[in-house]
């Protein structure tokens, strides 16, 4: 009964890991396989690639473009921590000690998540759905199936 469900779980894992290791794992392998090499072009074959080794990285490293943006990473990671950090534990003092408003406080942390939520729906309601000029009713024009294009989505009557 064990040795089917394994099998039956790999079959199901198989097609997603399979997916994953193609479309991400591959893709990064491959450029930091490329990233010790001159190419001319990113589809050249592998027999086409000049092996430079840490070349372009000293390359790299030399240019004050590189080394602005590297300044400026550490500065956001640092100061954009340090700040973030301390809101973190003054929410977290405040949302456990006994002050009064406490739940007040819990709901102005949580408003962040709702309120891209709401965004996220209006969006769709207004951008996709919309009978004038939403995604769908554009795309189905497009594709010239006008029965679909004049289905209004938002409407409380079932569709006929």
């Amino acid at each position: 009964m064990m040795k089917k469900r394994k099998r039956v779980l790999f079959l199901f894992l198989a097609p997603a890991v399979l997916l994953f290791l193609l479309v991400f794992v591959y893709p990064i392998i491959r450029t930091v396989l490329m990233s010790f090499f001159r190419i001319d072009a990113v589809t050249d074959r592998m027999p086409a690639w000049q092996f430079t080794g840490l070349a372009n990285y000293i390359k790299l490293a030399n240019t004050s473009i590189f080394r602005a943006s590297m300044m400026n990473l550490l500065k956001i990671w640092l100061f954009g921590g340090i700040i973030v950090m301390s809101l973190v534990l003054l929410f977290a003092v405040i949302l456990t000690s006994g002050i009064r408003f406490k739940k007040f406080f819990g709901a102005v942390i949580y408003m962040p998540n709702i309120v891209s939520a709401v965004a996220l729906a209006t969006m769709w309601l207004q951008y996709v759905y919309s009978p004038q000029f939403g995604l769908f009713k554009k795309l189905f024009k497009a594709l010239q199936l006008n029965g679909l294009a004049n289905i209004q989505w938002l409407s409380s009557e079932p569709i006929r």
